[in-house]
């Protein structure tokens, strides 16, 4: 059987696509726009643009980390993350957060070319203190770039996402609600995928979720929209007024219960 696992390349590849994708998106928010709402609670375009940033420096550090063997975890905590965060939005004049992501975007390109097999290879721990390969990294990285680009609030979708990315994110949704018992319960109806065209997701979990999920909610979609909506981000503009798509009956995406929640 063939070996289908991204390659270190591939993952490479993909988080400069990523990446493209994200600046292209924060290069659309004006000045005035940044402190206009994101999809995330609580949090502007400002905080996400500057949560992106942050998160590019984050992932050099455990780059250093792999490079020398000297320990420097992404954050110290969570809340110090939170907190650097909240002075970056305070601190950075709105004009500058652009050219500041297009920096770190940079910056992390050249860091990431400094690693050599043993470094890809070396232990490290993720923002949730998980010891992996640094291999990790590239991937990690352009799947914070994908969805945050969506969380910036001005129409991007995960329509655009690309397959590759798309398939990997939906895995890691599901073994996220499988690793921390939260309870899901769908039947996707796939339009685009002969694959999954009917796909049941039945996860028995002890989380208690804002849906009712002791029967299977019915949602039907193209693979991406239904991504979208599974990591919590609605669903895309364009197809929220189909009455072919979403919930089973007469609801249109825009009644969908609220599905679990996701890192």
């Amino acid at each position: 059987m063939a070996d289908n696992t991204p390659s270190t390349t591939d993952d490479l590849q993909l988080r400069m696509l990523a990446e493209g994708f994200y600046l292209q998106a924060l290069d659309q928010v004006t000045h005035a726009g940044m402190g206009g709402p994101s999809r995330l609670p609580g949090w502007t375009r400002k905080h996400v643009a500057m949560h992106v940033i942050a998160n590019a420096d984050a992932f050099m550090r455990l780059i250093e980390w792999a490079r020398t063997g000297n320990e420097n975890p992404m954050y110290p905590s969570r809340a110090a993350r939170d907190a650097e965060i909240e002075q970056l939005v305070a601190s950075t004049p709105d004009g500058d957060v652009s050219t500041m992501a297009h920096e770190a975007s940079e910056e992390l390109t050249q860091a990431l070319n400094t690693m050599n097999d043993d470094a890809w290879s070396a232990l490290v721990r993720t923002g949730q203190g998980e010891e992996t390969a640094a291999s990790f990294i590239p991937w990690a990285r352009a799947r914070e770039c994908f969805v945050h680009a969506l969380d910036l609030n001005i129409g991007y979708t995960a329509l655009d996402f690309p397959t590759a990315a798309a398939d990997r994110i939906f895995a890691e949704l599901l073994g996220y609600w499988k690793k921390t018992e939260t309870r899901a319960n769908f039947l996707f109806h796939v339009t685009d995928r002969e694959d999954l065209a009917e796909w049941r997701i039945d996860i028995p979990g002890t989380e208690k979720n804002e849906t009712d999920f002791s029967q299977p909610v019915e949602v039907t979609g193209e693979f991406n929209e239904l991504l979208q909506y599974a990591i919590g981000r609605g669903w895309p503009v364009s197809g929220r007024q189909d009455d072919a798509k979403g919930g089973a009956g007469a609801a249109t995406p825009e009644d969908l219960p609220t599905p679990p929640p996701w890192v």
